[in-house]
């Protein structure tokens, strides 16, 4: 069946045809024209013409195995040539060329046939001898065993030896090893008398001496074989496999190339490599290995990924038939001391792991591991990791693990340390993104005399209040040695932890000291005196700990005042510096946040300071009927409103009364967003203190450019275009124009804005000469989420920072969602700087009836009254607010439609939902685009939108399952490869820490300290 991928792309799927080659034989191996020479066929069965070129498609039949290539009459006749002048064959075989006419679809036909004959023809002329030329012609080299290996020969010939000089380490794929176990069973020399290149001898003997070999079904490129281990997982996402008892597995079924050759049926053995120390497989199960005894004997590492395998017998007695958890002598991995048997389906850790018996490092991540067992008969281990599994119980590790250093067992669901409390010889332990809540749980492990390196990150516990130094005081005096969380502790943290544990073993020894003071003690004395006397007796205990408690408080006003500032016009700016001061506030700092928005933030430790005279003038600037004017096809914002916005919106702030009051205060660090920053230069002058950027919902290469950053127009996309990094000329050209555009009009704005400054703060620098001055760029981006970019050491991406996993929803909401069944629903939201309820009358009615239409509930985030509600359909919910990331995490969630702002599509595949997206103003259309580029969401124009559009766009984006797998596939390298639920805090703290430790007194750049 012909499929068009697009208008100059067809394929043919070959599913009926793979089927019916099936009907004989269990499974379909790989093409041996010598052997199958009686049952091979060539037929031409179709031809297709593709911008004015006819393609004609040729199926080649070699026993059971067959494939297809394609070739234009031009290739034709280059190969005859050849065979002509190279090879005997007759001229007159192949027909005559026609100039006029040969577009003739019953020429085409007839043509058609008669190639057919003519590749007929030769191949019983070539029978006993196919020369090169029509070898690869047909692709024989690709699935034929004798071809293939002549390739392969050739290769080794050329450069066998400078591969073997310059790495010990090759890939073959299964084909390659299959062709070369079957080779060595045929009956034919090894050597070439004729071409030496293609000797087989240059195979064996390359393989021979390799010492590390990968085998993977196929070859693959990139980042696919960077990250192998993502398919297994990525595969589980699809199928919706999160249970500990699901096994997902992957489908090896998928046929190499054009052929209907499966790598899951290629069997073979390895007796060819004679010098192996590493064996790593990905994507194959290791029961294809048919004999696997001279592994036993030299390797030393094993490695076996990205498979179904559910048990450990299965790789260990991979070439048995009866597979028992007994161990068998004889079946011994004498030599091996690394086992990676990651991204896999392993349920347990079987008996037949004693087959290991000089084992000293297991590596079982990513699997179904609920339990460790069955690791007491391994003396020799001393590094375990089980990261990313289902083990939520450790009940007496050390009888299992006594002489383990290292176990790592983060993303599992432990909820207690109690178990590695007699681990005495452990070094490290990482335990971190579980559920570990108490404080009380690190007692377990503080007393294990060689631990030196505690991984917590990513639990509850690192939540609370000085996390850091009540984890190091529970050390005592060793904390100066641990590491925490890849950190050690250092200056005021040690003494905070030192206090805490001393005030921690007051209270759990009391000592009472029965005697009365005399003057010359009079510094205890009085001390005591001024807490009370008991009796004429002294409470020395009591004395100490409310002594500790009040050193514990003076340290707790220690912490960095940090000032947070945003002249951001959106409320969506607001949200990552929210998630940035709840990240500082447990770890001691005072946050003070400055924004033009009504206070609606309540958390201890947070400050929020909203002028209001900044207030208003926002909520003026912003009554914006942003969807009506792009309806319209009019600028959303004119060029005036963005000139003028930077300097009237300082005025205003400069104005007001609360900010002439903070000016008073005294602050260690300023964070400030990189959208429209100059105004708070002028709050830097004033405080002489360091500052940082955090760009927060855009790419604002002014920012960026100012501190010395290479922004290359030419891949770089200006953040209010629909261009992505992929650019035409054109596109580049128009692309710089708006970049240099844009600069005009800043300095333009930035010339006003400095004497707003002046008036407020009295003389200071130029903004542009003190934004060069900023000591470090926070940058809400991902190489996964959005566009690549050249960064220098100063700027560390931190997207997704405000991500979180969803919560239950309030039960009005989740009745309403019930009512679908397993239909599921839809959730509507226009964002926060786009009011659904401003948009015009016949776009709302447009909305109505097509979900009318849907067979699905409907959740609208609608901020205002709407007239005729009683044209509501029932299937629709309207709320004046609703907790997105928690709908968006939802199992029943289908699609999200939405405006295209950074922060909604990153929590959009944050959880893995495809989006329907209609864009409105400013960086709305550029991140659509990236969104589309990356396969997980579906564009639709305000400007063209019909109802009929809106019905057909959110169907698709439903029932395509592209979309959902494409946006579960970035789900997983954000959380799972990448760790963007930790990595972006503990990047954004790291690196505040380290200015508000070493720049305290003027600001300095951290790119002069690093260069």
């Amino acid at each position: 069946t012909k499929l068009r991928i697009d208008e100059n792309t067809y394929v043919y799927d070959l599913t009926e045809q793979k089927r019916n080659s099936y009907k004989d034989t269990d499974y379909v191996i790989m093409a041996c024209i010598l052997k199958h020479f009686a049952e091979t066929t060539i037929k031409i069965s179709n031809y297709h013409i593709v911008d004015g070129t006819t393609f004609y498609y040729i199926h080649v039949t070699v026993g059971k195995v067959n494939w297809m290539v394609q070739h234009r009459f031009k290739e034709f006749v280059e190969l005859n040539d050849k065979l002509v002048t190279g090879h005997g064959i007759s001229s007159d075989l192949l027909p005559p060329k026609k100039v006029l006419g040969n577009r003739n679809p019953e020429f085409l036909v007839q043509r058609q046939h008669l190639l057919e004959i003519y590749l007929q023809k030769v191949l019983i002329f070539l029978r006993f001898t196919m020369c090169r030329e029509f070898v690869e012609f047909l692709d024989f080299n690709k699935y034929d065993i004798i071809y293939l290996l002549q390739d392969i020969s050739n290769d080794f010939y050329d450069r066998g030896e400078a591969i073997l000089a310059t790495s010990t380490v090759h890939e073959f794929t299964s084909l390659d090893l299959y062709a070369i176990t079957e080779r060595l069973k045929l009956p034919c020399p090894s050597s070439d008398n004729v071409k030496k290149k293609f000797d087989f001898s240059h195979v064996l003997d390359f393989c021979s001496q390799l010492q590390s070999l990968i085998v993977r079904p196929r070859k693959v490129f990139g980042f696919i074989v960077k990250y192998q281990a993502s398919w297994l997982k990525f595969e589980s996402c699809l199928k919706g496999s999160q249970s500990a008892t699901t096994v997902s597995k992957i489908d090896h079924n998928t046929s190499i190339g054009t052929s209907n050759i499966v790598p899951e049926n290629l069997k073979f053995d390895l007796n060819a490599f004679r010098s192996l120390k590493s064996f790593k497989m990905y994507g194959i199960n290791a029961e294809n290995i048919c004999d696997a005894g001279l592994l036993r004997q030299t390797i030393t590492q094993l490695s076996v990924h990205s498979t179904s395998t559910t048990q450990i017998n299965q790789i260990l007695l991979c070439d048995c038939i009866h597979k028992t958890d007994q161990t068998d002598a004889t079946k011994c991995w004498n030599e091996l001391t690394t086992a990676n048997f990651s991204s896999n389906c392993i349920q347990s850790i079987d008996s037949t792991i004693q087959l290991l018996p000089k084992l000293k490092t297991l590596i079982l991540d990513r699997n179904r591991i609920t339990t460790i067992s069955n690791l007491k008969h391994l003396p020799y281990l001393s590094s375990l990791s089980l990261c990313e599994n289902y083990i939520a119980d450790c009940v007496d590790c050390h009888l299992e693990l006594g002489n383990l250093k290292t176990l790592k067992l983060s993303q599992n669901r432990l909820t207690s340390l109690i178990g590695f409390r007699k681990m005495y010889s452990l070094v490290t332990l990482d335990v971190s993104c579980n559920q570990i809540a108490s404080i009380d749980e690190v007692d377990y492990v503080a007393g294990l005399p060689c631990l030196e390196e505690l991984i917590l990150t990513g639990n509850p516990v690192s939540g609370i209040v000085d996390y850091r130094q009540r984890v190091l005081s529970r050390f005592g005096d060793r904390c100066t040695e641990l590491y925490l969380d890849n950190e050690k502790a250092e200056g005021s943290e040690i003494d905070m932890a030192l206090v805490l544990a001393a005030l921690k073993q007051s209270e759990a020894k009391p000592l009472l000291l029965q005697t009365s003071f005399v003057n010359e003690n009079c510094g205890i004395s009085v001390a005591c005196g001024e807490i009370g006397f008991q009796t004429g007796e002294c409470d020395v205990s009591s004395t100490m700990r409310r002594f500790l408690k009040l050193l514990a408080c003076i340290h707790m006003c220690l912490g960095a005042d940090i000032l947070m500032v945003t002249m951001g016009g959106t409320k969506s700016h607001k949200i990552p510096f929210i998630e940035l001061a709840r990240g500082l506030i447990p770890r001691g700092h005072n946050v003070t946040f400055l924004n033009g928005f009504i206070a609606d933030i309540h958390e201890i430790g947070l400050h929020e300071v909203t002028p209001t005279g900044l207030i208003d003038y926002i909520q003026n600037f912003t009554n914006w009927d942003l969807v009506g004017a792009r309806m319209r096809g009019d600028l959303p914002v004119s060029v005036w409103d963005v000139l003028r916005y930077p300097f009237e919106a300082c005025n205003a702030m400069f104005e007001d009364a609360e900010t002439k009051e903070l000016l008073n205060q005294k602050f260690d660090l300023l964070i400030l967003d990189g959208a429209f920053p100059e105004c708070s230069m002028g709050l830097v002058h004033k405080f002489q203190v360091p500052f940082m950027y955090i760009n927060t919902v855009g790419f604002y290469t002014n920012t960026l450019s100012l501190a010395g950053n290479p922004i290359p127009y030419s891949v770089t996309p200006v953040f209010y275009s629909s261009f992505t990094d992929d650019m035409t000329i054109v596109q580049r050209a128009i692309n710089i124009a708006l970049y240099e555009f844009m600069n005009i009009c800043h300095t333009i704005s930035m010339s006003v804005l400095q004497q707003v400054l002046r008036k407020h703060v009295g003389e200071l620098p130029n903004v542009y000469e003190m934004s060069k001055n900023v000591s470090f760029i926070l940058q809400n981006g991902n190489a996964i989420l959005t566009h690549s970019r050249p960064f220098l050491p100063n700027v560390a991406e931190i997207a997704c920072i405000h991500c979180k996993p969803a919560n239950p929803l309030p039960k009005d909401l989740e009745d309403f969602i019930s009512a679908s069944g397993d239909t599921g629903f839809i959730y509507v939201s226009m964002g926060s700087s786009v009011k659904a309820a401003n948009m015009p009358e016949h776009l709302r009615l447009l909305f109505i009836n097509t979900f009318a239409q849907l067979p699905y509930q409907i959740l609208w985030k609608w901020e205002g009254p709407m007239n005729g509600a009683t044209e509501i359909p029932p299937n629709v919910k309207l709320s004046r607010w609703l907790p997105q990331q928690d709908i968006l995490g939802h199992r029943k969630l289908r699609a999200f439609v939405t405006h295209g702002g950074l922060l909604s599509l990153f929590e959009s595949v944050y959880h893995g939902i495809p989006v329907v997206s209609m864009p409105v103003f400013c960086d709305h259309d550029s991140n659509t685009a990236k969104a589309v580029q990356d396969g997980y969401a579906l564009k639709l124009d305000l400007e063209t939108l019909t109802s009929d559009n809106l019905l057909k766009g959110i169907i698709k984006i439903i029932h395509d399952p592209k979309f959902r797998q494409a946006a579960n596939f970035i789900q997983y390298y954000l959380i799972d490869i990448f760790g963007i639920l930790i990595i972006s805090m503990y990047i954004a703290i790291r690196f505040i820490r380290y200015l508000t430790k070493r720049y305290s007194t003027q600001p300095k750049r951290i790119k002069d300290k690093i260069n």
